[in-house]
């Protein structure tokens, strides 16, 4: 077996067979320091004592059980009960967190960090937690410190970059993709999202460089495959964008319409090719394409030139008056109706109450909705709500069929 000094991380090959049943412990030849080679039966000795500390977090006295297992951890000085400790830990926190207790959570991975500082783990469950509070701040931290540690944690790459499109900061994606090639050159889904994110931010000639490069490392990989298939298209999508800023719009405006079955998530192509009816005084088609933009990214860096041509659109279509009301980018607004009505409905396991329901401050990103009738019908469905707009929900239960349809909070006045 591999046996490891905690002090120098110097490795040593041992011939386990040869040694005794009970605890063994031997000097590091390279810098003199103990080395456990064999816990033996200290769990079970210390299991009393293990027990005992685990009530404490079973109850939630979080600082009391941190006292006792830092008692516990200098009594008996094993990786055994370390071990055990740290597992329970880990096992405490990832059931609050994926119950629905973020604060729960948020209590037992600090504690376990107190007695185990920097352990990846607790950190990915802490940040991922912070992102569940809303505080984008705190989570950003904790997935730099986990970056810090390894620069090589693909996932920590991957989280901090969701955070940061979370918040419509394409270019801090961007420069964490970017940094995160560099440190896995060989990670084919990394530069893929690493493309993804440049077409989202109308960097195409990087975009198709990506993509290239993904599909030489691995062909296998799903994500770069995706997004070959649409090489050809993305190369029309810089053609028409081009013809675009020259003011061809006529020219830009056939090839968006071969187009757009093709980038049905993508923003920027609802922008470009909103303007571009707009300036072809097709406004009924401008004002749809507009509108989706703001569907999908109703934050992002177009949002200030969309609302700009939106009024033009109305004041030039009919004087018609759109007033539009951007949430904040964390929150949604979702107006939830049903048949039959006055159905209970409950976001990821929390009760919102009866329908019909306006909600004015919910939560954006992914959610698990479920609803239940006094007469037993229910339905449950995963959902994702974009930040800054509005959905109206209608759930029939009777068909167990759902409608979403999403919404600017706009009023239309001929």
């Amino acid at each position: 077996m591999i046996v490891v000094c905690k002090n120098c991380k110097q490795e040593f090959e041992v011939d386990e067979s040869k040694l005794p049943p009970r605890r063994v412990k031997s000097k590091c030849l390279n810098c003199g320091a103990w080395i456990y080679l064999r816990e033996g039966p200290l769990v079970e000795e210390a299991q009393p004592d293990l027990e005992e500390g685990f009530v404490f977090l079973s109850q939630g006295k979080w600082e009391e059980g941190r006292r006792f297992f830092q008692r516990i951890l200098n009594k008996y000085k094993s990786e055994s009960v370390r071990k055990a400790i740290l597992e329970k830990y880990l096992e405490i926190a990832g059931e609050f967190a994926s119950h629905g207790n973020p604060e729960q959570a948020k209590m037992a991975a600090l504690e376990g960090l107190g007695l185990f500082p920097d352990h990846p783990q607790l950190l990915s469950i802490l940040a991922a937690v912070w992102e569940d509070l809303q505080n984008f701040e705190e989570a950003k931290r904790v997935y730099q410190r986990l970056l810090e540690l390894d620069p090589k944690n693909d996932r920590a790459y991957i989280a901090l970059a969701n955070l940061y499109s979370q918040r419509k900061e394409i270019d801090k994606e961007v420069e964490v993709y970017e940094r995160a090639v560099k440190e896995l050159p060989k990670n084919a889904s990394l530069r893929a999202k690493l493309a993804a994110a440049y077409l989202q931010q109308g960097e195409f000639a990087k975009c198709l460089k990506a993509i290239k490069k993904a599909v030489e490392i691995d062909r296998n990989c799903k994500e770069a495959y995706r997004l070959y298939q649409k090489y050809g298209a993305i190369k029309e999508f810089a053609k028409a964008v081009a013809l675009f800023k020259k003011k061809k719009f006529k020219d830009a405006m056939e090839v968006f319409q071969k187009l757009e079955g093709y980038f049905q998530s993508t923003p920027l192509f609802f922008y470009y090719a909103g303007v571009c009816h707009y300036m072809l005084r097709q406004f009924d088609k401008a004002l749809e394409k507009l509108e989706k933009y703001l569907y999908l990214d109703a934050h992002g860096p177009k949002t200030e030139k969309t609302l700009h041509f939106i009024q033009r659109v109305t004041k030039a279509w009919k004087n018609a008056d759109v007033k539009v009301k951007l949430h904040p980018v964390d929150q949604c607004h979702l107006i939830i109706q049903s048949k039959p009505k006055k159905v209970e409905v409950y976001l990821d396991g929390q009760r919102l109450g009866k329908t019909p329901l306006n909600i004015l401050e919910a939560k954006a990103g992914h959610h698990t909705l479920r609803a239940v009738s006094s007469d037993g019908l229910s339905m449950e469905l995963p959902l994702l709500f974009n930040g800054g707009i509005a959905y109206k929900i209608h759930l029939d239960l009777t068909r167990e069929d759902v409608q979403i349809t999403p919404s600017l909070d706009f009023e239309l006045v001929e």
